[in-house]
């Protein structure tokens, strides 16, 4: 599937003429091209059994390949998880925590987060 570059973003946006809204962290406004991905997903999921299952393999495949060239990084080097939860879960969980190790205040998965952020892959 093709993508199509947007040259003006402000047309994306739905505008919101009677409020200034800042509320980003709690609940977003989606711009149109999130929305069309929505439906066409959403209309997929009508008919599952009519989808070519490599459609669900491929989707990955350029999250990794887009990002990689985002961050500067190898495709292989990018987990695709279901939310930033579940990516620093893997990275907690590939730590190798030592006796006396307490996850929660010893700083290591944050330390280990920090040096992702501080070479650009998070």
């Amino acid at each position: 599937m093709a993508t199509q570059a947007v040259t003006d973003w402000k047309k994306e946006w739905f505008e919101i003429e009677d409020a200034t809204y800042l509320n980003t962290a709690a609940h977003t406004a989606m711009p149109r091209v999130s929305i069309r991905a929505v439906e066409r997903s959403l209309e997929a999921k009508k008919f599952p059994h009519r989808v070519d299952d490599s459609l669900w393999f491929e989707a990955p495949v350029r999250i990794r390949s887009s990002l990689a060239k985002m961050i500067e990084a190898k495709p292989e080097e990018i987990a695709v998880t279901t939310g930033a939860s579940t990516g620093a879960a893997a990275v907690a969980h590939g730590l190798e925590w030592r006796p006396g190790d307490d996850h929660q205040r010893s700083g290591r998965l944050s330390a280990a987060l920090c040096d992702l952020e501080a070479h650009g892959r998070t």
